[in-house]
């Protein structure tokens, strides 16, 4: 069963859409996520990676001091005031305006009373994005601190859902940016038949476990798929 982020649409931004259509289809983050950089002259939003309050806002939140190892903390949606106003935990995101629907952030099958749930510091997104998008922490402090989308292989992965099982647990979900690295909270989620993906282009990948496990050990590919270095990190 897959939720409504992840939706097929490869050309989703431009010229070619009105703007009714626009509105229509801004439920989908992954048409967000295009909507965002043809605003923002093809930058990329912040991944969230390891964020600082500094880096000001991401593609999910706006973080709060006292994060932790995650750098700023997330909003919690289980505490006041966001507890008894859902959007407001996501209106400091950048893709919040194109989409105004808290459930498109989150998988059916992500279950809020799960304990591992509760134990979350990101319990906004059942997805996350490749740290790619910030060259993995060479672009921070810098302005631009994201790469524009349009460098990107379109194939390549820009968001998955994280793999919540031992040994990273809650963990998993970090700040809502992830690297591809299996050492580094790199595994995909189990949930579902295969492994629910998100390309540059907007379009969604189930592909099979093996193919992920394959993709993990390219360096360059589309997982690591830097197009500035020789290894895609």
């Amino acid at each position: 069963m897959l939720s409504t982020p992840f939706h097929k649409y490869d050309h989703v931004c431009g010229e070619g859409f009105s703007a009714q259509t626009r509105r229509e289809r801004r439920a989908y983050p992954s048409v967000a996520m295009h909507m965002y950089a043809d605003d923002n002259r093809d930058q990329m939003a912040f991944p969230q990676f390891f964020n600082q309050v500094s880096d000001g806002p991401g593609w999910l939140y706006l973080p709060t001091p006292g994060g932790g190892i995650w750098g700023g903390r997330a909003p919690d949606p289980t505490q006041p005031p966001y507890s008894t106003n859902l959007s407001l935990a996501y209106e400091s995101g950048v893709w919040w305006p194109y989409i105004k629907t808290p459930g498109s952030y989150r998988c059916p099958t992500d279950k809020t009373n799960a304990p591992l749930w509760k134990l979350r510091n990101n319990k906004l997104s059942t997805y996350v994005m490749n740290d790619v998008v910030v060259a993995r922490g060479r672009l921070l402090g810098q302005r631009p601190n994201t790469y524009k989308l349009g460098v990107f292989n379109p194939s390549a992965y820009v968001m998955w859902e994280p793999d919540e099982r031992p040994p990273f647990g809650p963990n998993a979900y970090d700040d809502a940016c992830n690297s591809p690295d299996p050492a580094d909270n790199g595994g995909v989620g189990r949930r579902h038949s295969g492994a629910v993906t998100m390309g540059f282009s907007g379009h969604v990948d189930v592909i099979n476990f093996r193919k992920w496990d394959a993709e993990q050990l390219r360096k360059p590919g589309l997982l690591f798929c830097n197009p500035f270095t020789n290894d895609g990190l």
